[in-house]
């Protein structure tokens, strides 16, 4: 599964956006768009990480009902994706 993951070519502003270029990351983004009334319903992202030391940990970061804009919504998934790899990284 990760070897899928890995070609994803979308969504590199999310998962992977605040992390450093060499960490490995396979994930699979999905977006909505906006609805008539400018809510975005969902921009998601689900993902498996590998850590400097080999070990790997799975994330999933759902924004849904959003009323920021696509760029946003993918910087909340970015910072959501660094915390979680400061944690795990400690």
């Amino acid at each position: 599964m990760l070897e899928t993951m890995l070609k994803c070519q979308t969504g590199k502003n999310r998962i992977r956006g605040k992390l450093a270029e060499t960490i490995l990351v396979g994930h699979k983004t999905c977006s909505s768009g906006a609805d008539k009334k400018g809510i975005s319903i969902a921009t998601n992202d689900i993902g498996i990480i590998t850590l400097p030391n080999g070990q790997h940990f799975g994330i999933t970061v759902l924004v849904d009902n959003s009323c920021e804009n696509e760029e946003t919504n993918a910087l909340i998934i970015a910072e959501v994706s660094k915390i979680a790899f400061d944690f795990f990284n400690h």
